[in-house]
């Protein structure tokens, strides 16, 4: 299972610990889109740290995920200055966004050593993408709780507080990101394999944002999906499932777990909830075109 490992001078070895997570760090470099040449430059910098230095710390890019990510003092404080600097200037926040919620969701990838272009060669998921500091990425990247339509500047630019267009949009994309560690693909041999989906994902943080969109008019956007809804809930059934835990990372189980207890919840709305009991008792109708086998 996964461990987090968070710099800090109170954990005993912890730049040794840092020096042993170099080979998936590297990895996450590449996903980030760094070079050979400055993924060599920033290896001494993730065993020490960043130190937090104006005009030092901002060398290497994407902003502000690298820089968060390897600076010497994760503290509150110290993520304050390093977000303030970023934010003073003009930047390219829904690119940068959009990035570190594909990195940190996908999670720890293997490359082949061959190839201009990196190629994934497996997903082991031993370290995520950014070895336990997403949930505290997150908080800069959407600082909200619920849904909003309020709005941030970011260098001198507004942006969306919640990365999505209206409710029904971020009700979809983070229900369907939420469950994307239990679902099936087919394989290279056309055997079912599972999805690799970080341990760390930013989305497994997001279901008081998915609650808080049952609160605005988005029933009927509901009603004209539900077959392709009802699917996909075929998904969250997978995880009653008690074989679960033997298979899947504790945190993939507790955030499946949680949204089964949202949909069973009784202030949640009727036409979401009896969709959800009829899919998990078998009652839903469903075209025989319908059904996948999403079950693990």
């Amino acid at each position: 299972m996964s461990e987090i490992i968070i710099p800090s001078e109170a954990k005993e070895n912890w730049k040794s610990v840092r020096k042993s997570q170099w080979k998936f760090a590297k990895n996450t470099l590449k996903s980030l889109g760094m070079d050979a040449h400055n993924i060599k430059r920033i290896k001494p910098y993730y065993v020490e740290g960043f130190q937090s230095e104006p005009g030092k710390i901002f060398d290497f890019f994407p902003e502000p995920i690298v820089q968060f990510w390897l600076c010497h003092d994760q503290s509150k404080e110290t993520w304050d200055e390093i977000w303030e600097e970023y934010t003073s200037v003009k930047q390219n926040f829904s690119s940068d966004r959009k990035l570190f919620f594909g990195v940190a969701h996908d999670g720890e990838c293997e490359f082949l050593k061959y190839g201009v272009t990196p190629t994934i060669k497996s997903r082991e998921q031993t370290y995520g993408a950014f070895g336990g500091l997403e949930k505290q990425m997150l908080e800069y990247f959407v600082p909200a709780t619920v849904y909003t339509d309020e709005e941030m500047e970011v260098g001198g630019r507004m942006v969306r507080k919640i990365p999505w267009a209206n409710p029904s949009e971020t009700f979809s994309m983070l229900l369907l990101s939420i469950l994307e560690p239990f679902v099936l693909n087919i394989g290279d041999n056309q055997e079912y394999v599972l999805t690799k989906c970080s341990p760390f994902t930013p989305y497994q943080w997001m279901h008081s944002i998915l609650v808080s969109t049952f609160n605005y008019d988005v029933e009927a956007t509901f009603n004209e999906n539900s077959e392709y809804l009802a699917t996909v809930l075929l998904i969250l059934k997978s995880v009653l499932d008690d074989t679960l835990v033997e298979r899947f990372h504790p945190n993939h189980v507790q955030s499946g777990l949680k949204l089964i207890e949202i949909f069973e919840d009784e202030g949640t709305p009727a036409y979401l909830r009896n969709l959800w009991l009829d899919v998990r008792d078998g009652r839903y109708p469903f075209k025989s075109t319908d059904i996948v086998e999403w079950n693990v």
